[in-house]
C-alpha cells in the first residue's frame, strides 16, 4: 500500500509505503517496524527557499504522532542557486536534541544543477523518536543565499499504517 498526504499549512508532503522483507531477512532482533512480513517506510519532504534560510529553525515541532527511527537524509535542488560562495548547513533535532548524523551541508556548488541530490551525513546515533516527540529542522552555518530551492527529505521507518 501507498500512503500520500499534502498538510496544508504547513508545507510538507507525506510519502508512506510498505515493501515486503526479501526472504532470509532477520526481524528476529528488531521487530518494532514490521507488519507481519512488511517493513514501513516513509519520507518528509520539507519544501526549502535557499534565499529563506537564516540561522535558527525553519521548521519548529513537526509532531509525526508515531514512532519510528529516522534513517536517512537528503535535498533535491528544484531550482538551482548560481551565486558563488553561499552555504547552509541543515540538521534536525527530535525534541530539543540534535539528531546524530544526519546534517546536510548545502552549498552554491552543490545546488547549481536542477534534480542534484545532496546526501546528508550517515545517521549514527541516537535517531528514534516516540509518537509524542517532535521533529524540528535547524539551519546554521548560514551565509544567505539569494537564489535557489528544493526539498529537504526525511526518510524514516516506522509503525505509520498499522
Amino acid at each position: 500500500a501507498s500512503v500520500t498526504q499534502f498538510l496544508e499549512g504547513v508545507g510538507v508532503l507525506i510519502i508512506e509505503y510498505e515493501t515486503e522483507l526479501r526472504s532470509g531477512g532477520d526481524t528476529s532482533t528488531d521487530n518494532r517496524y514490521h507488519a507481519g512480513n512488511k517493513r514501513l517506510h516513509g519520507s518528509w519532504c520539507f519544501p526549502m527557499t535557499l534565499g529563506n534560510i537564516a540561522s535558527g529553525d525553519m521548521v519548529t515541532q513537526f509532531t509525526p504522532r508515531f514512532s519510528g527511527e529516522i534513517v536517512r537524509t537528503h535535498f533535491v535542488t528544484t531550482t538551482v542557486a548560481s551565486i558563488a560562495s553561499k552555504a547552509a548547513t541543515l540538521n534536525l533535532e527530535i525534541g530539543a536534541v540534535d539528531l546524530s548524523g544526519g546534517t546536510v551541508a548545502l552549498t552554491t556548488a552543490l545546488c547549481d544543477t536542477l534534480g542534484e541530490v545532496v546526501e546528508g551525513a550517515a545517521i549514527a546515533g541516537s535517531n528514534a523518536f516516540s509518537d509524542t516527540d517532535t521533529i524540528s529542522v535547524e539551519a546554521s552555518s548560514v551565509t544567505t543565499f539569494s537564489q535557489g530551492a528544493g526539498l529537504l527529505i526525511v526518510e524514516y521507518e516506522g509503525d505509520v499504517l498499522g
